[in-house]
C-alpha cells in the first residue's frame, strides 16, 4: 500500500477550478496532433479542454470517486479516457505519448519512481509539461493571487457558486494533508524556487524551468 502521503484524496474539482491560471500555458505547449497522458487528472474538467486540441486524451487518477465522476462528466467527449491508475506505476498504463502533464499533483508522489515511468510512457521527442507547488503557491500572496485570478476568468457568480466547497481546504482532513505536503516537499528540497529547480534538474536534465503565477513549472522534450 502506497505511504499515506502518496494518496490524494477528493477535493471535488475545487483545484481544477482554481488553479486555471496554468490552463494556457499547457494548451500551447501540447502536439495537435499527439496523444497526451495527463497524471492526477481529478475530474478531467481540463482534461475536457485539451481534448479539444490533441488527437486523445488519456487522464489517470489514484482516487477511484473523482474517475468515475470524470467518466460521467465528459462521456460525451470520443477522444477522452479516464483510468483509475498509480502515477508511481506508470508501467502498468497502456501505450505511449507525444505528451505528459500534470497539473499540482506532482508535489504529491515519489519522483524517483515517477520520472522512470515517464521516461518509458514518453516517445522520444515527447514532451513533459508540469506546474506544481512551491513556496509562493502556500503564502497568503499565492491565495489571494489564486482567487482573483480565478474571479476574473470564471466571473464572480461562478466563484460564489464555488464557495461552500473551497470551505472543503479549511477542514482538518484538508489542512492535516496540506501540512504533510509542505512538510515533506520542504525535506525533499523543492519548496523554494532554486530547490525546485535544482530537484527537477536531476530527473530531467535541460529541462526549462520557472515560475508561473505562485507556482512552479518544467517543460522537458525527452532526447
Amino acid at each position: 500500500m502506497a505511504d499515506k502521503h502518496l494518496v490524494r484524496i477528493a477535493d471535488w474539482g475545487v483545484t481544477e477550478q482554481t488553479v486555471i491560471f496554468a490552463d494556457d500555458f499547457v494548451l500551447d505547449r501540447l502536439p495537435s496532433n499527439g496523444d497526451i497522458l495527463d497524471i492526477g487528472c481529478g475530474r478531467g474538467m481540463f482534461d475536457a479542454k485539451a481534448a479539444r486540441y490533441v488527437r486523445s486524451v488519456k487522464g489517470i487518477d489514484i482516487v477511484e470517486e473523482e474517475i468515475n465522476i470524470a467518466r460521467q462528466l465528459h462521456r460525451h467527449i470520443p477522444n477522452l479516457t479516464f483510468f483509475v491508475a498509480d502515477a508511481e506505476n506508470l508501467t502498468a498504463v497502456e501505450g505511449q505519448f507525444d505528451a505528459i502533464f500534470s497539473r499540482f499533483c506532482f508535489h504529491h508522489l515519489n519522483m524517483d519512481k515517477v520520472a522512470l515511468g515517464i521516461r518509458e510512457k514518453l516517445k522520444t521527442g515527447g514532451r513533459l509539461i508540469t506546474i506544481d507547488c512551491l513556496e509562493d503557491y502556500w503564502k497568503l500572496s499565492g491565495s489571494f493571487f489564486i482567487l482573483l485570478d480565478a474571479t476574473k476568468r470564471l466571473g464572480v457568480l461562478k466563484m460564489l457558486s464555488l464557495l461552500p466547497r473551497l470551505l472543503f481546504f479549511f477542514t482538518p482532513k484538508r489542512f492535516q494533508h496540506v501540512k504533510s505536503d509542505i512538510a515533506r516537499i520542504k525535506a525533499e528540497g523543492r519548496y523554494h524556487f532554486l530547490d525546485f529547480k535544482e530537484f527537477y534538474l536531476k530527473y530531467f536534465p535541460e529541462a526549462e524551468i520557472g515560475m508561473i503565477g505562485c507556482a512552479g513549472y518544467v517543460d522537458w522534450i525527452k532526447q
